[in-house]
């Protein structure tokens, strides 16, 4: 196993890593609809969804900044 991920790997996961920021706006927006449309429910899914979603993009984050410094 290298110590360095590939430019393909790379770039993969920096797709992810936006495409997870924007699962992150799009949970805030659920959260507010589902508020004002008073769907409980749905706001606690949106905080539940936004809390494993910020664990991934932390996660994937710190294996982003270990292979850029080497």
């Amino acid at each position: 196993m290298s110590t360095t991920a590939s430019a393909q790997t790379m770039q993969t996961a920096l797709r992810l890593l936006q495409a997870l920021g924007h699962a992150l706006q799009l949970t805030d927006e659920l959260e507010d609809v589902a508020y004002r449309e008073a769907e409980i429910s749905f706001v606690f899914a949106a905080k539940e969804v936004r809390r494993r979603v910020e664990e991934g993009y932390e996660i994937l984050e710190k294996f982003i900044r270990i292979n850029r410094t080497g």
